[in-house]
Formats: structure tokens, C-alpha cells, sequence
């Protein structure tokens, strides 16, 4: 291969970037194994990827074991500028979270005025853990350092007493912990795409988690079942945690934080030299959730129910409807604190919906003569279906009309968005409603994240 042309230069530059990051992988990849590359780049048609790939996994690999990383990095590393840039985002993103946690269980976790000696997985831990159990751990340092007699020498004693507290958390919170994101290359895009492969083989599992939840729910098979669940509550708790944080502290001027006012004064003999302010946050969000549970449907509200059924505390008002062919309330069925599989499967015993065709328009009349008093202004509506619903006139005039009753309609729509325009009701319903693709839970975190509970 010559070394003439730009575009050759710049080959060359990514190859030997690329082997940087084999290594920084683990592979080891010598001097003389990128010369080679060189060479058989000269005999190969570099326009053929399979043909690529092959002359370099030929010339760099020489360890089997580590087929799968390699497979792994090249496919990162020669995706396309948009799809590395997104990843970067993502990582960037990543990392301001998990500062952000850092930085909350710094200011929580104090003794006498200072932050307590906590390693950097012992915060993490604090701010991923419930809300109820972090206000324990924040009551017993505020009881103790008032107590009588009470020093800077019990620092050490309430510094040993959080450590174990937090270290028997960690366990039960592995999986929902900020993977480990380091700079040691000093190359943000070789970094992104080693943390990226190091988080699908850390060996917790991690990388069929991303799996199941990027995989079509109607395509989860029975044995998938049970890892999909783990997932779903896994994602449930990360954002359980970030809407349970009502308030947080700011440097502007807003809603005096008098705990952590009094803490830091208390130096200074109970004067108060330091303000510290806390904003309030968004409200929690008022639901309406009606599901579809026609026979193409039943494993998307299946799951769509249990999301929802395990943010109930999260929200402040929820009502809860199955349809097809017309509309039932299961207000209360989502109330009860029973085992879910015990309560889905009573919910399915007794549903005289469950299961039918789908009428969208006769079950939104329905809604609207039996419980029009629940259709508020605050009101947010999420409504799963795929849309293929008879009657579609009236269907679109009681979505009109519905629209104009309560805050705002979010569609979660199983069918892909590239083959919308072949439903001529999905066209006419998305004129009244927000309508998103959602059929996988990755889908749904997401949705859910950004339409109801952004924070």
C-alpha cells in the first residue's frame, strides 16, 4: 500500500489507532503485526469490509480467546461518524450522572460541617439507593452530631458505621451502578469505544441485559422472560431514584435548605454565614394510562403495566384502563400491593376485554359518559396500541375531543415508525397525539424518561 495520497495517510493513522485500541483491550499487537497490516492491505480490495476485516483480524490477531473483543472493536471502530459521535454523547452524558451522584452524597453524607472519607463507589452506592433508606443513613448523622458530648473524635466511629452500611448496599446495587469511566489514553473517541466494550464483558451479565432490553417484546421467548423482568425492574429502580430527589440544591437563590444551612454553620456557633438554597422540582406527573389488549398486543401491555405498576408511588394520581372491543377500569387493580404474576393473571381471569378486536372510538365514548371527571388539564395520557382499530372516524373524533380535555396524549406504538404511513389510522390519529415507536424496553425507559418523568 503506497503512502502517497491523503486518503492513504489517513488510512494508515486509523489503523494504528485502531491497534492502540486493541491493546488498551488486552490484545496484544506488536510494531511488526501493523507492518504486516500495511502489506496485506496492499494485496486486499479495502472496499470489501468483510475482506478488510479479515486482513486485519489475520495480521493482528494471534490470541482466540480474544476473537470476540477484536469482533467487537472493529465493528465500534469503523462505524459510521454519526453513529461514534452519538456514542460519545452518550458516554459525556454518562459521566456528568455520575458526577452529579458524587457530588449529591458528598453534600448528604456529612459530619459536624464535612464531608465524610467515602471512596467514590461507597457515594455512588449512597445516591443510587432508595430515597427512604438514604434519609435513614442522612437522620442518623443529623441525630448523632447533635447528641450530647458529641465531637469531631465520633467522626471516625460514623465514618466506619456508613462505610459498612454502604458496602452491604453495593452488592444488591452492582448492576445499576455508573460503569467505570476513565481517560487513560488520552483519546475520547478510543475511550468511549473501550468503555463500550468493556461494559458488554464485564461478566455481570451486562451485555444480554442490552440485549433483552433492545429485543422486540412480542419476540421474548419464555425463557427470556424471566432476565427481561430483572431488567425492566432494574430500569423501574435507576429511575425510581431520579424522580425521588424532590428537591435539589442550587447556588441560586430559591427554597432555603435549612438542614444543610444549619450543618455548615454550625462552626460558627449557630451565625449564619452560609446560605444554602434547594429548588423544588417538577411535580410529580398525573397519569391516565389506557392499554390495548387486542390479541396483537397482549405481551406490549403485559409489560407496559408492569412499568407502570411499579412506578406508583413515582406518580401522583394514576388511573389505569384495558380496551379492545370496549373500555374497562383497573384503577384499583393497579393499587393492590399483591405479587404482580398473581395479579396479572387474576387481571386476565377476569377481564372481559382481554384479548378481543379493538375499538378505539367506542371505548373512548365510553370513557367519556363513565369517567369524564378524570379528564383534567394536568392530566397526561399514555395510550399503548398499534392503532389498528375499526371505526376510525369516530375513533379520531373522540381523540379530538379527548386532546382537548386533558394535558397532553403520549401513543406508544409497537409498529415501527417506517411502516406508519401504511396504516391510514395512524396517520389520522398522530394529528391529536405524540405518538412514539415502542417496542422494546429500551423504548419504553426512554419514552417514559423524556415525555413523563423528565427531571
Amino acid at each position: 500500500m503506497s503512502d502517497n495520497t491523503v486518503e492513504e495517510r489517513s488510512l494508515q493513522t486509523s489503523l494504528i489507532k485502531f491497534a492502540s485500541l486493541l491493546r488498551s483491550l488486552g490484545v496484544r499487537v506488536s510494531t511488526s503485526e501493523v507492518i504486516d497490516v500495511f502489506n496485506a492491505l496492499n494485496e486486499a480490495d479495502i472496499t470489501d469490509k468483510e475482506e478488510f476485516k479479515y486482513s486485519l483480524k489475520c495480521t493482528l490477531l494471534k490470541e482466540k480467546d480474544k476473537e470476540g473483543i477484536f469482533e467487537d472493536a472493529f465493528e465500534y471502530f469503523f462505524q459510521l461518524p454519526e453513529q461514534k459521535s452519538q456514542m460519545q454523547e452518550e458516554r459525556n452524558a454518562k459521566i456528568e450522572e455520575k458526577n452529579a451522584q458524587i457530588e449529591e452524597a458528598t453534600e448528604d453524607l456529612q459530619f459536624m460541617g464535612d464531608p465524610l472519607e467515602l471512596d467514590e463507589d461507597q457515594k455512588l452506592t449512597y445516591a443510587n439507593m432508595e430515597e427512604k433508606y438514604k434519609e435513614q443513613i442522612r437522620n442518623v448523622l443529623e441525630q448523632t452530631e447533635h447528641g450530647q458530648n458529641v465531637d469531631e473524635n465520633f467522626r471516625p466511629i460514623i465514618e466506619n458505621m456508613v462505610r459498612s452500611s454502604l458496602n452491604r448496599w453495593e452488592e444488591n446495587l452492582r448492576d445499576n451502578l455508573p460503569t467505570d469511566m476513565i481517560q487513560d489514553t488520552g483519546d475520547e473517541e478510543l475511550d468511549t469505544i473501550r468503555d463500550e466494550i468493556k461494559s458488554k464483558d464485564n461478566g455481570s451479565g451486562s451485555s444480554s441485559s442490552a440485549k433483552i432490553s433492545q429485543k422486540d417484546l412480542k419476540d421474548l421467548t419464555d425463557k427470556d422472560l424471566p432476565k427481561a423482568r430483572r431488567v425492566m425492574y432494574s430500569l423501574i429502580k435507576k429511575m425510581m431514584n431520579r424522580i425521588s430527589r424532590r428537591y435539589k440544591r442550587t447556588k441560586k437563590a430559591a427554597r432555603l435548605d435549612m438542614r444543610k444551612t444549619i450543618r455548615q454553620n454550625i462552626s460558627y456557633g449557630g451565625t449564619m454565614f452560609n446560605i444554602s438554597y434547594k429548588e423544588k422540582r417538577k411535580s410529580k406527573p398525573s397519569l391516565l394510562v389506557i392499554c390495548d389488549v387486542s390479541g396483537s398486543m397482549a405481551r406490549y401491555t403485559s409489560f407496559l403495566l408492569q412499568f407502570i405498576y411499579g412506578l406508583g408511588s413515582a406518580v401522583r394520581k394514576i388511573e389505569g384502563f384495558i380496551f379492545s372491543e370496549d373500555i374497562e377500569r383497573i384503577t384499583d387493580w393497579l393499587k393492590q400491593k399483591d405479587n404482580f404474576e398473581k395479579s396479572i393473571t387474576d387481571l386476565v381471569n377476569s377481564s372481559a376485554e382481554w384479548g378481543g378486536a379493538t375499538d378505539l372510538g367506542v371505548s373512548l365514548a365510553t370513557l367519556e359518559e363513565k369517567w369524564e371527571y378524570i379528564l383534567r388539564p394536568d392530566t397526561t395520557v399514555i395510550i399503548l396500541s398499534d392503532g389498528m382499530s375499526s371505526g376510525l372516524d369516530r375513533a379520531k373524533s373522540k381523540l379530538k375531543e379527548l386532546d382537548r380535555k386533558v394535558k397532553n396524549i403520549v401513543w406508544l406504538n409497537p409498529v415501527p415508525a417506517d411502516k406508519w404511513e401504511d396504516v391510514p389510522q395512524i396517520s389520522a390519529f398522530q394529528e391529536y397525539v405524540n405518538m412514539f415507536e415502542c417496542n422494546t424496553l429500551e423504548d419504553l425507559e426512554k419514552v417514559l424518561k423524556k415525555e413523563i418523568f423528565s427531571v
